[in-house]
C-alpha cells in the first residue's frame, strides 16, 4: 500500500501520539530520520524493524495500515498492590493491617496464577513527604505466610523506627517470579527438610483459604489478622494500568 492510499487522518497526527512510542523512541526516530508520520509511513516494514530493532517495528508497520494482530504474550514480572489510606488507617498501627491484606491478596494472585516469586519489596509514603522502602529475598515461595513475615522484617525496619509518623499510602509487591511448572527442585539452593515439610504445609493451607473465600467471599478466612480488620478497607478496584481478573473480587 501506498503512503497516498493510507486514510489521511493519520497524517495529522504525531509520532508522540502512536502508543509505545515514548521520548526515547521519538529521539531514534529522529537520528532515523523520521520526523513526522508522513516520513514515518513512507517507510517499509523491513526499514522500521530496523529502527526499532526488533519485531516491534514491523507490528507497527501492519499496525498503521488497519492489521488486526494478536497480543503478544509477555512474561509476568510482578504482581503487587497498593492502598492510599483513609484518615482513620494512617496512624502505624492501623496501617500494618493494610499492607497485611495487601500481602495476601498478592499471595492469593500468585497462587492463582501458579507462579513462585522469589523476592519482595515493600514502600510506604509517610505524611510528612517522607518515602521509605526496602526488599528482600527468599527461597521461591508462593505461600501466605511466608510473605506476612518478609512484610514483619521489613515493617520493622522501615515503620518501627518512626512508630509516631502517620502513613500516607503503602504498597508490596512480589518480583523474581518462575511459573510453577518451571521450579524444579535444586540440590544447592533449597531449605532443610523440615523447612521444606513446613512450606509445603503452609502452601496448602494458603491454597484451602483461597478456595474458602472464592466460595463464601473475601476475607471469610485471613492470616495474621481478623476479618474485621480487614473487611473495612479491602475490595478490588479497576486500576488505570490493568482491568482485574473476576476471581480478584473474592480474593
Amino acid at each position: 500500500m501506498h503512503p497516498s492510499d493510507l486514510p489521511h487522518r493519520l497524517f495529522g497526527l504525531t509520532l508522540r501520539d502512536l502508543p509505545g512510542i515514548g521520548a526515547s523512541m521519538e529521539k531514534r526516530l529522529l537520528r532515523a530520520g523520521i520526523a513526522d508520520m508522513k516520513t514515518l509511513l513512507a517507510q517499509d516494514a523491513r526499514r522500521l524493524h530496523e529502527v526499532w530493532g526488533n519485531i516491534w517495528g514491523e507490528r507497527m508497520w501492519q499496525l498503521l495500515r488497519g492489521a488486526d494482530l494478536p497480543e503478544i504474550e509477555t512474561a509476568r514480572r510482578t504482581v503487587g498492590h497498593s492502598h492510599v489510606m483513609a484518615p482513620e488507617f494512617r496512624p502505624p498501627d492501623q496501617a500494618i493491617h493494610i499492607a497485611r491484606r495487601l500481602t495476601l491478596k498478592a499471595a492469593s494472585r500468585l497462587r492463582r496464577m501458579d507462579y513462585y516469586a522469589g523476592a519482595m519489596s515493600f514502600s510506604a509514603r509517610l505524611e510528612c513527604g517522607l518515602r521509605v522502602d526496602d526488599h528482600t529475598s527468599c527461597w521461591r515461595a508462593q505461600d501466605s505466610r511466608t510473605f506476612l513475615d518478609l512484610l514483619d522484617g521489613m515493617w520493622a525496619r522501615c515503620i518501627a523506627p518512626r512508630p509516631t509518623l502517620p502513613i500516607k499510602k503503602v504498597a508490596v509487591t512480589l518480583y523474581d517470579l518462575q511459573p510453577a511448572d518451571s521450579v524444579a527442585p535444586d540440590l544447592f539452593d533449597q531449605p532443610c527438610d523440615a523447612g521444606r515439610s513446613s512450606r509445603l504445609k503452609s502452601e496448602r493451607i494458603s491454597r484451602a483459604m483461597d478456595q474458602l473465600n472464592q466460595r463464601f467471599g473475601r476475607d471469610t478466612v485471613l492470616l495474621g489478622m481478623l476479618p474485621r480488620h480487614g473487611q473495612r478497607f479491602s475490595g478490588t478496584r479497576i486500576a488505570f494500568t490493568r482491568i482485574p481478573d473476576l476471581q480478584e473480587f473474592r480474593e
